[in-house]
């Protein structure tokens, strides 16, 4: 398998994504299992390596402040943020869109840039899966707002399928990119 894998650059991409994306999801799953009571809870996990409560403090008070913006007054708990008329949104695990970050990552580090060009990418898309869930949880709230919530849509799968189209989009550019040689070639070292 090694052998194969050194003589096909496609090959050994896809490995190393599939590698880095099973890594980077297993651990965000493991840190939500292990850093959330009930069950086998470690509070050293929650106490220190908790990101998952800052994604979603970022998401939730980020769409408060895009709907102020709009003059919709609303409130942020923990998990949810709710608006004048008492409808929220709670913002659960599978909202939080560490399975699409964990994909962009693993699919940045597969790429043969240099580390800079890959923290660049990889910052610059998590950024942009961040915003997309902002507005995405705004766009609710204010629906919620005046009672408009279609219930035909199913918002996470129609966010997953925008984001993965626009990372895929993302996806081909960089590679387009890539495949070109720079005006200023350097080594790498």
């Amino acid at each position: 398998m090694i052998h194969f894998l050194k003589q096909h650059r496609g090959a050994r991409k896809a490995f190393t994504f599939l590698i880095f994306f099973l890594l980077f999801h297993g651990v965000c799953l493991a840190i939500i299992g292990l850093g959330s009571p009930p069950g086998f809870y470690l509070p050293f996990v929650h106490k220190n390596l908790d990101f998952i409560s800052v994604l979603r403090y970022i998401n939730l008070h980020g769409a408060a402040l895009l709907l102020a913006c709009f003059s919709i007054s609303a409130k942020v708990s923990h998990y949810s943020i709710t608006i004048a008329n008492g409808n929220a949104v709670r913002m659960v695990y599978s909202c939080l869109g560490y399975g699409l970050i964990s994909f962009w990552w693993a699919f940045v580090i597969s790429l043969d840039f240099r580390p800079l060009q890959k923290l660049c990418f990889i910052l610059a898309g998590t950024l942009l899966i961040i915003a997309c869930n902002i507005i995405r949880i705004s766009v609710l709230a204010a629906l919620l707002r005046h009672n408009k919530l279609p219930t035909i849509v199913e918002h996470h799968l129609f966010y997953n399928c925008i984001m993965y189209f626009i990372l895929a989009l993302a996806a081909t550019l960089i590679y387009h990119k890539q495949k070109k040689p720079p005006l200023f070639p350097t080594p790498l070292h």
